[in-house]
């Protein structure tokens, strides 16, 4: 499957650049087709990411506690059950007073506690 996205993305690359080379003297259609191509191009970097599994950059608002691993200069990464008991990723800024909440819950996820 990475194959063949990789052969798209190329395939995509090589079609825009000959475009945008010979339409270089059109003003009008290069204003609307770089825009097109930026939002297109953003568009599939965050479909893409969120098909490989990469967690979330933000703070789960509901779910159940079930790891989390803290890469303490830079990053929390938390595992929480949603909803439809479906495990969803997060990826928290660090800060020391989330650190220390997290392996207080730890603690109580230990001890049998469910923690939400």
């Amino acid at each position: 499957m990475i194959g063949l996205l990789i052969f798209g993305l190329v395939i995509l690359s090589t079609v825009c650049l000959w475009i945008l080379i010979e339409e270089r003297r059109a003003p009008k259609f290069l204003v609307w087709f770089i825009p097109v191509l930026l939002v297109l191009v953003t568009s599939t970097y965050v479909t893409y990411t969120s098909i490989l599994g990469f967690p979330k950059v933000t703070t789960p608002e509901k779910g159940m506690y079930l790891k989390h691993y803290v890469d303490e200069p830079n990053w929390i990464y938390l595992w929480v059950l949603s909803k439809n008991n479906v495990p969803m990723s997060y990826q928290i800024v660090y800060s020391r007073k989330t650190h220390e909440a997290l392996e207080g819950v730890r603690g109580k996820a230990e001890e049998g506690a469910f923690m939400v």
